[in-house]
């Protein structure tokens, strides 16, 4: 059963609580990395009501997981009515009282809906710290007031103090909105987890804070923000007040509830109950698939590292093979020892904890009509097989302590060319006299266009030939 998934605002889990709509909270990575609110595919015209949104599948975008798609953009933001052109705005009275609030679009948004609801006249001015008075209202119709207070609790001069609010139902302020009048505690409150946000006498809305000042806002989710921050108090205001209020100065009518039968109670009754208890499943539904998921991924996680066992294991017996069959040739391993010890260059042989070192004597190459004497090397053949050749006189022969061959980089790697396998090979089944041998040879030579022998001078022994 496919799911899907808008923007996670935090006030929103309310609202799905509240509305009995099953989701989860979780977080995509595509199309981009997004903490999500996911819903069923059954609730999708009940949610797209409930934001005032179009959200039609075909408008969906693919996530990272095959049944889960995501509505991406601000569309979950805007919970009031949808735009209406300006007569429309100017017909259900909708009245901004000054030119100074700077995004008046997501204001008259978010409070033309009630305004269409309830046959009311609403004002909105920014105040901008200036205190208001309430006799100068007209009691019929709703007052909006941003950063302002009740001017009849402060003497001339007297103000509540100064603070800050930071965020309003879980969407953080810019910092020219969160500059704030503490609450006075006379009014009746309009509260999110984190505190008051404003404070109602009768049919006048102090809000504390600087909702409208955002002169330049970045994008569409911006005035989003306002309009769902305006209008969540708006939904508060008539929760609390606004209805009461309206209906006893005669604005709002209530038609009398209709007495329900028993017969028609039970009849609701069991609609909720079977709505419950389908949300339940679906939930479960999508857990145990989530969970297969999971498990499908381990499991598959789990057979690759079985096929790397088994070749490690197949590569590790034909290593061990090999090995048994050069033991008991310790008499092999003296002859090759004598042998190593009598190669041409050879001066020392050295074990030591990281390996075998072999120590040749002076070393030297003819090159383009000269011989020039290249050093004295280490061969270094580690327990591991690697292979070093060091030139314990590169320094002084050439002036530069990480020029140790033509052939070789500072790193004491050697470019054996198409001799290395062979070498290796030799290393591998530890004819060490051989690879000597090799190496050795490979040393006292280098190509004709090895300009890098030219760091060496020639050897003064051979000056005569150098000349000739």
């Amino acid at each position: 059963m496919p799911w899907y998934a808008i923007n996670r605002i935090e006030a929103e889990q309310e609202i799905f609580a509240r509305e009995g709509i099953p989701f989860i909270d979780k977080t995509i990575v595509k199309p981009r990395e997004e903490r999500v609110l996911a819903f069923p595919q059954e609730y999708l015209m009940e949610v797209g009501a409930l934001l005032k949104k179009n959200l039609s599948p075909e408008n969906a975008t693919d996530t990272e997981q095959d049944y889960l798609k995501y509505f991406a953009g601000d569309a979950h933001i805007g919970l009031g009515e949808p735009l209406l052109p300006v007569g429309e705005k100017e017909r259900w009275g909708v009245k901004l009282i000054q030119r100074n609030i700077p995004i008046k679009t997501p204001i008259i948004d978010a409070t033309i809906g009630f305004a269409k609801k309830y046959n009311l006249k609403i004002t909105v001015k920014n105040m901008d710290g200036v205190p208001h008075a309430q006799l100068l209202e007209d009691p019929t119709e709703l007052h909006i007031r941003f950063f302002s207070y009740p001017g009849w609790l402060y003497p001339p001069g007297d103000r509540p103090k100064l603070t800050q609010i930071d965020r309003a139902f879980g969407v953080s302020l810019h910092p020219p909105q969160r500059r704030a009048y503490s609450p006075t505690n006379k009014g009746i409150p309009i509260t999110d987890k984190e505190g008051v946000l404003a404070e109602v006498y009768d049919n006048i809305i102090f809000i504390l804070f600087k909702l409208p000042a955002l002169t330049r806002p970045k994008n569409n989710t911006d005035r989003g923000k306002v309009r769902y921050i305006l209008h969540k108090i708006l939904e508060q205001y008539f929760e609390k007040v606004g209805m009461q209020y309206f209906v006893k100065v005669g604005i709002i009518r209530q038609t009398p509830q209709k007495t329900l039968t028993k017969e028609e109670q039970i009849a609701i009754t069991k609609e909720k109950y079977i709505l419950e208890c389908s949300k339940r499943q679906n939930l479960a539904i999508l857990t145990i698939e989530q969970k297969i998921a999971s498990d499908r991924d381990e499991l598959q996680g789990i057979q690759t590292r079985w096929v790397e066992l088994i070749r490690g294991m197949e590569i590790d017996r034909a290593r061990l093979k090999g090995i048994k069959e050069l033991s008991g040739e310790n008499e092999r391993y003296a002859i090759e020892f004598d042998n190593l010890l009598n190669t041409p260059h050879i001066m020392e042989v050295k074990v030591q904890k990281d390996g075998v070192h072999i120590y040749t004597d002076t070393l030297s190459i003819a090159y383009n009509n000269g011989i020039y004497e290249i050093g004295d090397f280490i061969i270094h053949i580690s327990n591991h097989g690697q292979l070093n050749i060091i030139n314990t006189r590169a320094e002084e022969l050439t002036g530069h302590a990480g020029v140790h061959h033509p052939h070789i980089n500072p790193g004491c790697g050697m470019c054996l060319g198409n001799i290395e396998n062979g070498v290796y090979s030799l290393i591998a089944k530890y004819e060490y006299a051989v690879v000597a041998q090799v190496l050795v040879e490979f040393l006292q030579t280098c190509r004709y266009y090895d300009t890098l022998v030219q760091f060496w001078k020639p050897a003064k022994v051979e000056e005569s030939f150098a000349k000739k």
